[in-house]
């Protein structure tokens, strides 16, 4: 029971911190240029408040926790003041009102998603054992998040759909009270840290090396369309006639298929062996740059269903590419970047590449997705064929940049040793630092 304890602690805060976030993300941008009649632009300069705290605010975090503050009082506190915050969200309606109170919102909530992770580490012996198995509930509060408040309280109950922030309040007050549960871990001991303790020049030095280069501008090129995508969903179905509750329902199919291929990623990266009395079973596994190919090829069909038809079943196909997208793009990615990193610089080299992918990439492609929303728009209709195209055509040119410039490199992930056909630990959670 002293094992379950924690774990069950962990699972449903893990399940409660993406069902937050999944409660509003699909539907902000729809919220914003439908019910509160703001302009694409105006929707975009909000959105990208989400990017500005996603920067600063994780690594003002990082000087605190551990060494004024244990990581669970953080994380319950800045839960408890971001309540109010998303509370306030809820109630606003004026363009400036919602700019800074989901301003002030997201400076406290940004940082909870990496101390998350932080506490789960903490309280478990074997991080890379069993942190799959507690991230996965995290998806599955995403999923739960988008029907429960979709299909049964919006569609279902007529809810008003201003309330996603206040269930989203409602959630993290229970994450807040569940922190101070978890068992209680002493602070260690004290040290000086400064910004190179963060993200040390050789960070910078193996970001520069072409191998990484080129990654880090297929990622962010791609992680910019991908903005598109976030920010052009919710109009587009409330375009073709879907209610907003089915609207946030639908948009968690790709996590149906993340939570499939998320857990197996790594031996689809570097393969397995089975071994019986009866004989054996190998696969070499696909390597990097195929499956760099595979999710960008997926991101390029997502956006030609989108330009090209507006039919269910090419909806529901494009929604259900997201979760391969994730999952053989960017968690790939972060694995092969991994793969570069010395012990010293890891930590620094992962926080370069979120702060592009949450950043700069974020910025740029919410801002011009917001542009173009109102370019493509004349009497308050928006023509998404030529929205779509945008993405379309530099998801085409990064897919192609994928072939010619990134090399790959041995998958070292997933050695499969057991008769069971089991692959190491390493191979349970290749998508931790996602």
């Amino acid at each position: 029971m002293k094992k379950l304890y924690p774990f069950s602690l962990l699972a449903i805060i893990m399940f409660l911190q993406l069902a937050i976030y999944g409660s509003y993300r699909p539907i902000l941008s729809t919220y914003l240029t439908k019910v509160l009649n703001f302009s694409g632009t105006q929707a975009s300069v909000i959105i990208s408040t989400t990017v500005i705290a996603g920067i600063f605010s994780p690594l003002a975090a990082s000087f605190v926790v551990d060494r004024l503050i244990k990581a669970r009082h953080l994380l319950s506190i800045l839960h408890f003041s971001a309540a109010f915050f998303s509370f306030f969200t809820a109630i606003n309606t004026s363009f400036k009102s919602v700019l800074f109170s989901y301003l002030f919102y997201m400076l406290l909530f940004a940082p909870t998603m990496g101390l998350v992770n932080a506490v789960t580490f903490k309280n478990l012996k074997s991080r890379r054992e069993h942190f799959g198995s507690i991230r996965v509930f995290g998806t599955l509060g995403w999923m739960a998040s988008g029907l429960i408040l979709g299909q049964l309280y919006i569609k279902f109950f007529n809810g008003p759909v201003s309330h996603i922030f206040i269930a989203a309040s409602i959630m993290g007050i229970i994450i807040s009270i569940i922190c101070f549960f978890l068992p209680d871990i002493p602070l260690p001991p004290r040290s000086r840290k400064n910004i190179k303790d963060i993200i040390p020049a050789s960070a910078f030095k193996t970001i520069a090396r072409p191998e990484l280069l080129s990654l880090t501008v297929v990622f962010f090129l791609s992680s910019t369309m991908d903005q598109f995508y976030f920010f052009g969903t919710g109009p587009y179905l409330e375009h073709l006639g879907y209610s907003y509750g089915n609207n946030l329902a639908m948009q968690t199919l790709g996590q149906v298929l993340e939570i499939v291929t998320i857990p197996v990623l790594g031996f689809i990266l570097g393969g397995f062996l089975i071994n019986h009395k009866r004989g054996s079973f190998s696969f070499k596994g696909i390597g990097f740059k195929k499956s760099f190919l595979l999710g960008l090829a997926f991101q390029v069909t997502r956006y030609t269903i989108f330009t090209f038809t507006g039919s269910k079943p090419g909806i529901v196909t494009a929604l259900l590419c997201n979760g391969f997208i994730y999952t053989f793009f960017y968690a790939t990615a972060t694995i092969y970047v991994d793969t570069q990193c010395t012990e010293e610089n890891r930590s620094g080299v992962h926080q370069i590449i979120n702060m592009i992918f949450f950043g700069f990439s974020g910025l740029t492609g919410t801002i011009t997705a917001g542009f173009l929303t109102d370019y493509y728009s004349k009497n308050g209709t928006t023509d998404y064929t030529m929205f779509w195209m945008v993405p379309t055509g530099l998801s085409i040119i990064a897919f192609i940049l994928t072939v010619i410039f990134i090399k790959d490199v041995p998958v070292k992930i997933s050695t499969a040793k057991s008769i069971s056909g089991t692959a190491d630990d390493t191979a349970s959670g290749p998508h931790e630092t996602v």
